[in-house]
């Protein structure tokens, strides 16, 4: 994405979307990066980073334009590859949610975000051990950060009748991360296994 001869008012707009992304005003880095690909429509980095503002946003049938423009101009690029995987797993698109995310581990295969995703997507499509072997990778590379890998292992331990591997899956994110977002789950799957 780097090697892009960007012209220069395609990247005063990239850099103004930047800015304004730094200061929190979502919709004018937004509209900024929307001016960068009009003026340069195979400006990989603005392409990348409007699909992965509006992933944030919850704009997830936006995000899908400028993601899979980015990966036809280059089907190598890890960032684009791996949002893309990350908005169709969120669209429940497991199956080309799965081959953007191998596209990205190709690239990047070290990448703990591209492993939960992939993970969650070969869940999605009933693919169990991949799922339990990529959501182990995204915790074994990821750390704390990715302990939510956990959860999402410890169900598939409960869907296969191993209720004391989810048990210690689950103890093991309390231990890991204490004041997560998923603690209530967590600790409510607990009360309900014991």
């Amino acid at each position: 994405m780097l090697d892009q001869k960007v012209p220069a008012a395609a990247k005063r707009e990239f850099d103004n979307a930047a800015r304004a992304t730094r200061e929190g005003r979502d919709e004018e880095s937004i509209a900024a990066l929307r001016k960068a690909i009009a003026i340069y429509p195979e400006y990989l980095m603005a392409l990348n980073d409007l699909g992965a503002q509006l992933l944030e946003l919850g704009r997830l049938d936006e995000a899908l334009v400028p993601l899979r423009t980015a990966t036809r101009i280059d089907p190598t690029s890890f960032n684009p590859e791996l949002n893309l995987g990350i908005v169709l797993t969120r669209q429940n698109e497991f199956k080309e949610a799965l081959i953007a995310l191998d596209r990205a581990l190709t690239s990047e295969p070290s990448s703990p975000a591209a492993h939960l995703y992939a993970g969650m997507a070969a869940a999605g499509i009933k693919d169990d051990a991949r799922a339990e072997r990529e959501l182990k990778s995204a915790y074994d590379l990821g750390g704390r950060p990715f302990s939510v890998a956990l959860v999402y292992v410890a169900t598939l331990y409960l869907n296969r009748g191993d209720k004391q591997s989810a048990i210690n899956s689950l103890q093991r994110y309390l231990q890991d991360d204490p004041s997560g977002s998923n603690v209530p789950l967590v600790k409510k799957m607990l009360a309900d296994l014991k």
